[in-house]
C-alpha cells in the first residue's frame, strides 16, 4: 500500500479525517460500538485512520523512549 498516497488524499481531505476522529471518539472507550463505526466507515477512510493510528504510535514511543 502506497501511505505517501494516503497522506497526501488525507492532507486534502482534513474534514473528512476529524470527522472519522470525532466518530472514534464519541465511541468514548466503548469496544462494541466502536466496532461498528468502523464497520461503517469506507475503505479510504480506514486507510486513513491506520495512518493516523501509526502515527499517534510513533509519537507515543518516541516519549516514552526520551523518559
Amino acid at each position: 500500500m502506497d501511505w505517501e498516497k494516503i497522506n497526501s488524499e488525507m492532507n486534502s481531505s482534513p474534514q473528512l479525517v476529524n470527522r472519522a476522529c470525532a466518530s472514534i471518539n464519541a465511541c468514548d472507550g466503548d469496544k462494541s460500538l466502536l466496532i461498528e463505526t468502523l464497520k461503517k466507515f469506507e475503505p479510504k477512510l480506514l486507510n486513513f485512520v491506520a495512518l493516523e493510528v501509526a502515527r499517534e504510535f510513533c509519537e507515543f514511543q518516541d516519549r516514552k523512549e526520551l523518559h
